[in-house]
């Protein structure tokens, strides 16, 4: 009997929670990096545009609708300017790479075209050689 008592399971959890579900933390302004040494400023009309995003239109007045409609419009526009930005430069390192390729083809189409060259004016010397000696056997 003393062994049944020891073989049993306990629950440590929360009581009526269900099994892979977390609670919703309470929401604060800090960042989680905070307690690393890291912090995160948020802009005033950042916080105002993050707290009318959690509300419906019909909710909101004209001022709020109207701030809402002017930061969703500028980050659009921040956003584009960023993609113009990256493709930019991209543009930029595709010219380098392209003419990079260009002057390393010309290269290698001159070295080839020598080494062609020389092969066949050794090829030819050989062949010269060899048969001048036949003639010169018979």
């Amino acid at each position: 009997m003393d062994n049944m008592q020891e073989d049993y399971l306990e629950h440590w959890g929360v009581k009526g929670m269900r099994w892979g579900f977390r609670k919703k933390r309470k929401e604060s302004k800090s960042s989680s990096n905070e307690s690393h040494g890291l912090t995160r400023s948020i802009s005033e009309d950042q916080d105002r545009y993050n707290k009318s995003s959690r509300k419906k239109y019909y909710e909101m007045s004209n001022k709020e609708l109207q701030d809402y409609i002017n930061r969703r419009n500028l980050l659009d526009q921040y956003s584009k300017m960023q993609k113009q930005d990256a493709l930019a430069s991209r543009s930029i390192g595709k010219k380098f790479a392209d003419e990079a390729l260009k002057v390393s083809k010309e290269a290698a189409i001159s070295a080839g075209k020598e080494i062609l060259t020389n092969a066949i004016k050794t090829q030819i010397k050989s062949s010269v050689s060899n048969a001048m000696a036949r003639s010169k056997q018979k």
